[in-house]
């Protein structure tokens, strides 16, 4: 079982719901300082997000009704709209994972990576997928028999980005006997430090 969740944003969905103001209109304004074309176009794709719209569909001709979608990295409307649906579908694994393979224990692991600005998280997105491959990939190291890997972020109030992950591994029977919490912390700090070779500190939990 092995399925990678990629990057979504944990701001609360009451919080989401409920504000009348575009919950990514802090990221539109600094877009439209900017005299960069790009950042302009950013600016208005996330304006648009969440209006409704209309389309054909091309088999019956039929008119459906949704919603505008921007796909923006840091669009906080499109990052719950994924949160809700991988919240589901990790419940689905996670039960999956629970009735086929009943020898498994779990360990819970959480990463957190330096706050970037926006202009810097997609570049610093690309370091933090490829630290997951080089990770889940070191075989003679590496205990799981399978994870969910959830990366996320979260917006500051200074309008930085602060990436985060967590994982759920399912490790062998026994694994938790083989050592002390503190020895096992200490093993899975080495191993993504190693693994990411980003040139910061990484702060981890598990």
């Amino acid at each position: 079982l092995d399925c990678h969740v990629p990057f979504f944003n944990i701001l609360g969905q009451q919080q989401y719901m409920s504000s009348l103001v575009h919950p990514s209109q802090p990221l539109i304004d600094e877009y439209l300082k900017s005299s960069d074309v790009r950042h302009r176009r950013y600016a208005e794709r996330l304006s648009l997000c969440g209006e409704p719209v209309e389309f054909v569909y091309r088999d019956t001709g039929e008119i459906g009704q949704g919603e505008h979608h921007c796909e923006v990295s840091v669009c906080i409307k499109c990052q719950e709209r994924k949160r809700r649906a991988r919240t589901r579908d990790s419940e689905k694994w996670i039960r999956a994972s629970i009735k086929n393979y009943p020898h498994l224990e779990y360990l819970f692991l959480s990463i957190g990576f330096r706050n970037v600005s926006v202009d810097e998280f997609r570049s610093e997105r690309t370091l933090i997928n490829a630290g997951f491959k080089r990770l889940i990939n070191r075989r003679k190291s590496w205990p799981g028999q399978g994870c969910i890997n959830s990366r996320e972020f979260t917006i500051n109030d200074d309008e930085t980005v602060h990436p985060n992950a967590h994982l759920i591994i399912g490790v062998p029977a026994g694994y938790f006997e083989s050592a002390t919490d503190e020895d096992h912390s200490a093993k899975w700090q080495r191993e993504i430090q190693n693994a990411f070779q980003l040139p910061y500190w990484l702060s981890t939990d598990a």
